[in-house]
């Protein structure tokens, strides 16, 4: 199958939105999270960090460590890398 400029072009865009859309709702899951509610991503079937979207009782209920590990895990991050 061979494509034309424009349509590798229109292939590329879409391929780019889509992962620039899944940054986005993975940084939205993870930002409510590190809040203290834990919503499965349904979109990409992505759990928490700490499951606590589908084992409950794995969920620490102490927001400070949730917060801590989360800035842990993504300190060096800008949110121009999630957008």
């Amino acid at each position: 199958m061979t494509m034309t400029l424009s349509e590798a072009i229109d292939a590329r865009n879409r391929a780019n939105s889509r992962k620039s859309m899944y940054k986005q709702r993975a940084l939205e899951c993870s930002l409510l999270w590190v809040a203290g509610e834990s919503q499965h991503n349904e979109v990409d079937d992505e759990c928490c960090p700490d499951f606590s979207c589908c084992c409950p009782t794995l969920f620490e209920q102490d927001k400070e460590k949730r917060v801590a590990q989360f800035n842990k895990q993504y300190a060096p991050a800008t949110i121009e890398d999630f957008t």
